[in-house]
């Protein structure tokens, strides 16, 4: 992937900032005719870890002017006394926190890198889970808290939010190991039943819609959940009696219920993400806009408990372009990523061949 393509003002040169999986780096093609070459090949002009976009050449074409970004990412916590974001966890740089049922352990992926931590509540006894080049996101603990699944895109685009890209499922111990490859192509954002004997997940081929499966951990068989087509990221109840979804095309949240095997919109009329169920199963929590709100299940009220409006967020896949994600604490208090990466202007003296 490459961004918009610029050129140098005699037409010999065109120069793109183009997408390693890691970082966005620059990139010159000489378009110079020589009879025994067609044309030359893409030639890298930065290195390192900071990623570098929007390429800008000066009129003379002996200078190139970009703009750097370095990241780095809080872990925060919504305090609703002083009704801003916090650090949490002394504020390490971290995303896609969940915690486990019993409320004393944390999963974790550490910002930038992408991999998988685990540590007690407090930060204490921590353990590295993954390694490169699996990209961790969405990382759940199972009931029992022995298990961790989580959705690797290392074999997707990690600078597109897009849910065709080539994700894979993993379950990893808790305590350490080898992770496990669960399911394979196009599957993510898995979610633990509460006996811990199926997990619950979007399926999107790159041809088709979406749809919710649940996988049976016993005999390995997967099966849609019915009426679930266009659907994606399911959220399983506590209490086991519900999966709630995202609908793109309707713009809602929508319940899926065991008890009747019916289909009921929860809430509607925005932009909604990153949803959460509290612990009673009485609510569940998720992005809204600029806020994040609450919706009862008995009466479908919905409430903000926080905004967002003027934070700065970030996240792995999404820190190109802006975009955050959202967990709920044990207590009820949203917690996300802020983004206290920099970002500056540089120029670069051009040496043409």
């Amino acid at each position: 992937m490459y961004e918009e393509v610029v050129w140098s003002p005699d037409g010999q040169h065109y120069f793109y900032s183009g997408w390693d999986g890691e970082r966005w780096t620059l990139w010159v093609v000489s378009e110079k005719r020589r009879w025994w070459i067609k044309q030359s090949p893409p030639q890298q002009l930065t290195f390192g870890p900071m990623s570098i976009g929007n390429p800008t050449v000066s009129r003379d074409g002996h200078h190139i002017y970009a703009v750097g970004i370095e990241r780095h990412g809080e872990l925060s916590v919504y305090d609703p006394k002083l009704k801003q974001f916090v650090p949490y966890l002394s504020g390490i740089p971290a995303c896609y926190m969940d915690f486990s049922r019993d409320g004393q352990w944390v999963a974790y992926v550490s910002y930038p890198e992408g991999t998988l931590w685990r540590s007690r509540i407090d930060g204490s006894e921590r353990m590295q889970l993954t390694v490169p080049p699996l990209a961790v996101m969405n990382p759940r603990w199972s009931p029992d808290g022995k298990l961790i699944a989580f959705t690797d895109l290392s074999n997707g685009d990690r600078s597109q939010m897009t849910n065709d890209s080539l994700t894979r499922i993993y379950v990893v111990n808790a305590d350490g190991g080898a992770p496990e490859l669960l399911l394979a192509g196009y599957s993510g954002d898995p979610t633990w039943s509460p006996d811990g004997n199926s997990i619950a997940y979007h399926y999107k081929p790159p041809d088709g819609p979406s749809d919710v499966r649940i996988l049976n951990l016993q005999t390995q068989m997967a099966t849609s959940v019915p009426g679930s087509r266009g659907m994606w990221s399911p959220r399983w109840s506590p209490d086991g009696k519900y999966l709630v979804v995202l609908s793109a095309s309707a713009g809602e949240l929508t319940l899926f219920s065991f008890v009747s095997n019916t289909w009921e919109a929860l809430a509607s009329g925005g932009n909604f993400g990153w949803t959460c169920w509290s612990r009673n199963s009485a609510f569940v929590y998720a992005e809204n806009g600029d806020s994040v709100v609450r919706i009862s299940i008995a009466d479908h009220r919905k409430e903000q408990i926080a905004s967002t409006k003027g934070f700065r967020g970030t996240a792995i896949r999404m820190d190109q372009w802006g975009g955050s994600w959202f967990g709920i604490t044990p207590d009820g208090r949203p917690i996300t990523t802020r983004d206290t990466g920099v970002q500056e202007i540089y120029s670069f003296d051009l040496e043409y061949k």
